[in-house]
């Protein structure tokens, strides 16, 4: 196919993608491949006081949305944590908050390869002035896009799901 009909065929369907994703309640599109599909589904089950500890709470949660390294990690971390005890990680990444709260999420696909993606999900907390941005670390699994890490930072300070897990003492 003559490099014109290419680009003249992907320009069209990135402004169709634009347009659609304009009539969604979330500025990404939400299909079928998106890596940025699960994040939205996470942030409309999140929105208000609710938080997103949903993701990750029960086995069937993490596999869910989890790819299978993160949730071998996680699910280790669980069995080292004595009875009683918190699990990991100690606080809400969904929402990077002891105390969640998610208003006017924002959703973006920052990067992208074939089979791996990084997705920043931006919202307001409870102090209205600021949005808090939490990145995804996506990876394409079995057809899929699932969550291979979760990054953010907390008083300047980076975190990453992947290594609080793996260091858990419990």
């Amino acid at each position: 196919m003559p490099e014109e009909i290419v680009k003249a065929l992907l320009d069209r369907r990135a402004f169709l993608t634009a347009c659609a994703a304009a009539l969604l309640p979330f500025p990404a599109l939400a299909a079928a491949g998106d890596p940025a599909a699960p994040i939205i589904a996470i942030y409309k089950r999140a929105l208000g006081d609710r938080g997103g500890n949903f993701v990750f709470q029960t086995r069937a949660d993490r596999a869910r949305y989890f790819s299978h390294e993160l949730r071998t990690l996680w699910n280790k971390a669980d069995a080292r944590t004595a009875k009683g005890d918190q699990n990991p990680p100690g606080f809400d990444p969904i929402t990077n908050s002891q105390d969640p709260m998610v208003k006017d999420p924002r959703v973006e696909v920052k990067e992208r390869s074939r089979n791996t993606a990084l997705v920043a999900a931006s919202f307001i907390g409870w102090d209205d002035a600021a949005r808090t941005t939490v990145l995804y670390a996506m990876r394409r699994s079995r057809g899929r896009w699932v969550i291979d890490d979760i990054r953010g930072t907390t008083d300047g300070t980076q975190w990453s799901i992947k290594k609080i897990v793996h260091d858990w003492q419990g």
